[in-house]
């Protein structure tokens, strides 16, 4: 008889999503994710079948984290816009602060992944697709209720600007000054024009 689990799953993931994020796939050892997530090997192996199902995991768990961020952003009460540019300087300073190299997990594995990974890829698109149909449905909205002009399609729109929140990581390495990164952002959210 099998024994049961004696660990919390989302603990475990959560825990593996930031040593991930932080130091990336190839960076992060088996070693390092017996140390992060207190977890045997054996455990891994038998809960996860290993580094990359556990990687696996903690990319599903970051997505959902990343989608209820942006959505809590954009359904704010600062507007679409508002909410955009909170969401952007919380990222700013996020790579700001050291502790990531990367606005998020999914954002480093697109950095990081060859296109010859095609379980990661799949993820990646499924994911990306879920932020821009839910950034499209709220510049539908916003437009509609004629809070913004917009001049192209709103999913156009919705991938700009959630590629150029991706593209921060690139912006960060090239510099680290916060005020290049705001204006970085601010061009961006330019694309949308206010009623």
């Amino acid at each position: 008889m099998a024994r049961p689990r004696e660990f919390d799953h989302d603990q475990v993931v959560s825990a593996a999503a930031e040593l991930f994020l932080h130091s990336g796939y190839e960076g992060t050892s088996m070693r390092d994710l017996i140390a992060r997530t207190g977890l045997s090997s054996s455990s891994i192996y038998a809960a996860f079948g290993g580094k990359r199902g556990l990687y696996l995991a903690a990319l599903k768990h970051a997505a959902t984290d990343e989608r209820t961020q942006v959505a809590a952003a954009i359904e704010g009460p600062g507007g679409v816009v508002g909410g955009l540019r909170v969401l952007y300087a919380h990222l700013i300073d996020r790579l700001l602060s050291g502790a990531d190299k990367s606005i998020s997990l999914s954002a480093r594995a697109a950095l990081e992944t060859s296109e010859d990974d095609p379980d990661v890829m799949a993820h990646l698109k499924v994911h990306v697709d879920d932020l821009v149909g839910l950034l499209s449905t709220r510049l539908s909205e916003a437009q509609a209720g004629g809070e913004l002009r917009l001049r192209q399609e709103p999913r156009d729109l919705a991938l700009f600007l959630l590629l150029s929140a991706f593209n921060l990581t690139y912006a960060y390495k090239l510099t680290q000054d916060k005020d290049s990164l705001t204006a970085f952002g601010e061009a961006a959210l330019s694309a949308l024009q206010s009623a």
